[in-house]
């Protein structure tokens, strides 16, 4: 009988001694890019300002296989700020060529590779609430679809419709 306590003893002091056993995960963590965060995020640059309504128009060019277009935004800023930058995104290979806001020419960049920033360094824009807008010129070639409509892509070719 004392046999089997010191069994049952000893099987104890092994299992409180052993070392925690380190497991893999079986997935790799994901690691991410600046794009797909700015893509993803709710971020500095998007949470000041609310959507109200898109405008946008495109014209596309046969002969080039390109486009041009505008978006006009109308949109309400929800915190009070005495300059804003806003985060706009357009897919490569499409393009910012100019931005006015209120009216009036606004310098912009690129941040990764299908976002850009705004700079709207305006006093009307510390009015929260206050419904303001913002027209953005864009232009490039769009990709074209291989395999329409399953693919994506535009289509610069006629059928017998027209």
């Amino acid at each position: 009988m004392s046999n089997l306590y010191a069994v049952i003893l000893l099987s104890g002091l092994l299992i409180l001694r052993a070392d925690p056993v380190s497991t893999q995960p079986l997935q790799r963590k994901q690691i991410y890019s600046l794009d797909d965060t700015l893509r993803g995020s709710l971020n500095k640059e998007r949470s000041w300002w609310n959507v109200q309504h898109y405008a946008i128009t495109v014209q596309p060019d046969f002969n080039t296989r390109t486009l041009t277009g505008q978006n006009t935004i109308r949109f309400i800023s929800t915190q009070a700020r005495a300059s804003a930058v806003m985060q706009i995104d357009l897919q490569a290979p499409m393009k910012i060529d100019s931005v006015f806001f209120e009216g009036r020419r606004v310098p912009f960049e690129k941040r990764g590779k299908d976002s850009w920033l705004v700079s709207l360094n305006d006093r009307s824009v510390t009015k929260k609430k206050a419904e303001q807008s913002l027209t953005i010129y864009f232009s490039g070639a769009p990709r074209i679809a291989k395999n329409p409509p399953w693919d994506g892509g535009w289509i610069f070719t006629k059928d017998k419709e027209g």
